[in-house]
C-alpha cells in the first residue's frame, strides 16, 4: 500500500466528524531494520503521514539520512519524546526542534501537551509539517498525535484514539496514555486554546 494511501485525512474525508541531562543519554540495541549506506536518503522506520504534509508519526531518527528524509519531504519541525533514544540533530540547522523527554510506556504531561500545541501552532501559521517521534513511534507519539486530531480535527478522546489506531495500529499503549488524551479533551473543553491558561 502506497504512503498516502492509509492516510488519516483519505480516511476523514468517508467520516467527517536542547540538550537532555548525561544520566538521560543511554545506550539502546533499537536498530533501524533499514541497511544503511552512507549517503542514501530513508525513511525513518514506521514514518507514516496521519495528516497528509502536515502531522507524521515515526520511530527513532537515528540517521543523518533519516532526518535529509524528513528535509526533503517538507518536515523541519521536529517532536523528540524519548530521552533513551535521541536523533543527530547537531549535525543539522534547517529544523526547529523540541524535546520532551517522557519515559518509555509512559503518558506525556499537560504541560507536555501544552508546549507541543505551541510547537505545532507555530509551525501551521508559517505552514510547516510536523513530525513526531519516540522510540518507536508508537505509544509516546501517539498519544500527541491523538491530541493532535482533539485540537485541530474537533475530535473527542476516543474518537481520536479510535481513528488513529485505524490508521497506525497499536497505538497509544497503556491505559495511562489514553487517560492523558481524555484529560487533554476535557481541558480543552474548559479553557479554549486562546485562553491565557494555555500559555505554558
Amino acid at each position: 500500500m502506497a504512503e498516502d494511501d492509509n492516510s488519516f485525512e483519505d480516511y476523514m474525508q468517508m467520516h467527517p466528524c536542547s540538550r537532555l541531562p548525561e544520566w538521560a543519554c543511554k545506550k539502546v540495541s533499537f536498530l533501524s531494520p533499514y541497511l544503511e549506506k552512507a549517503g542514501e536518503i530513508r525513511p525513518p522506520w514506521r514514518f507514516q503521514w496521519i495528516l497528509k504534509r502536515r502531522l507524521a508519526l515515526m520511530a527513532w531518527p537515528q540517521y543523518p539520512e533519516h532526518l535529509r528524509y524528513l528535509l526533503k519531504n517538507g518536515i523541519r519541525r521536529l517532536v523528540c519524546l524519548s530521552p533513551e533514544c535521541r536523533p543527530p540533530m547537531h549535525l543539522f540547522t534547517e529544523f526547529y526542534y523540541l524535546e520532551l523527554p517522557v519515559e518509555e510506556l509512559a503518558a506525556p504531561t499537560m504541560e507536555n501537551i501544552k508546549l507541543f500545541m505551541c510547537f505545532v501552532e507555530q509551525g501551521r501559521q508559517m505552514g510547516e509539517a510536523v513530525g513526531i517521534h519516540c522510540r518507536v513511534g508508537r505509544g509516546r507519539s501517539g498519544v500527541l498525535a491523538a491530541c493532535y486530531l482533539v485540537r485541530f480535527c474537533g475530535m473527542t478522546a476516543e474518537q481520536a484514539i479510535f481513528q488513529l489506531r485505524r490508521v497506525r495500529p497499536f497505538s497509544i499503549e497503556t491505559k495511562d496514555q489514553e487517560n492523558s488524551v481524555q484529560l487533554y479533551y476535557e481541558e480543552l473543553c474548559r479553557c479554549p486554546p486562546d485562553d491565557s491558561c494555555w500559555k505554558p
